[in-house]
């Protein structure tokens, strides 16, 4: 992965908090029927790890950690069996060198 250079604003980072849905929480109906509500998901932000940055990026490094706004990251990206996302830096809310305290 050391060969792989975001071009322009692009960061690629890897996400340091869970998704809700991920933690099991579900809607379940008195019969039985599950429904895993992800809107929570989807109107909030999330903190990620950045793990190189493009030309064109300032005011984050390697290593900071990033507030992304809500859905503003690429799918994720398979390399050596571990998922990775891409962002740009005009949808970065928030930077700390301090690893957040996440859900």
């Amino acid at each position: 992965m050391k060969d792989i250079k975001p071009v322009k604003k692009n960061i690629l980072f890897r996400f340091v908090q869970e998704l809700s849905a991920q933690k099991g929480f579900e809607n379940k109906t008195d019969w039985g029927f599950s429904v895993i509500d992800k809107r929570s998901d989807m109107e909030i932000g999330r903190w990620g790890e950045v793990l190189h940055i493009g030309p064109e990026v300032n005011d984050v490094e390697v290593g900071d950690f990033i507030f992304i706004q809500p859905l503003q990251w690429t799918n994720s990206l398979t390399m050596d069996k571990k998922d990775y996302w891409m962002t740009n830096i005009d949808k970065v809310l928030l930077v700390t060198k301090e690893k957040p305290d996440t859900m």
